[in-house]
């Protein structure tokens, strides 16, 4: 449907958006779904709405070992749960294998390098490797608001706060 709303639109898109256009994350249904409604949990807070969110994901990924975005939001409940609901040193360590395994599956995938690179800030402390992470990820898809948001955070942190800014503001 998209592709053809920017040919009947006469709209010239980069290669990168073609195939951000045309890529498919998973063929099932069902394991998609289940990511959505991952993400609306996740979007909730609360303990309860994130630990149903780690539970549509991993369902999700029960269907499709393969899907790499059910892996960026596991990485990104355990995460929501480190900071205030769970112990960062119960939880980081898995938020962190979901990440990797969501690179590993994926490696053009941005919000898998987003994900990885807010665990390289909280969870390593590799300054280095964030940057990386979050470059990379806004270089996959550049209109990604959470690695804008996440990348806003960790120049913010390393004293650059005119980036920080410019990063807060897209």
């Amino acid at each position: 449907i998209a592709k053809a709303i920017t040919e009947s639109l006469k709209l010239k898109l980069t290669r990168q958006d073609q195939i951000r256009l045309s890529k498919r994350y998973t063929a099932n249904t069902e394991a998609y779904n289940l990511y959505l409604r991952g993400r609306y949990f996740w979007n909730r807070y609360d303990k309860e709405w994130v630990l149903k969110s780690i539970e549509a994901f991993e369902q999700a990924i029960e269907i499709d070992a393969s899907y790499a975005l059910a892996y960026t939001g596991i990485a990104d409940a355990y995460f929501r749960l480190s900071n205030i609901h769970s112990s960062p040193l119960e939880v980081l360590p898995k938020a962190k294998e979901a990440a990797l395994k969501a690179v590993e599956i994926d490696s053009d995938l941005a919000e898998a390098h987003s994900s990885l690179g807010l665990l390289r800030v909280y969870y390593d402390h590799d300054w280095t490797a964030a940057e990386r992470e979050f470059t990379r990820a806004l270089e996959l898809n550049p209109d990604l608001t959470l690695a804008h948001q996440r990348y806003g955070t960790y120049l913010k942190l390393m004293g650059r706060f005119d980036e920080s800014f410019a990063h807060y503001k897209q």
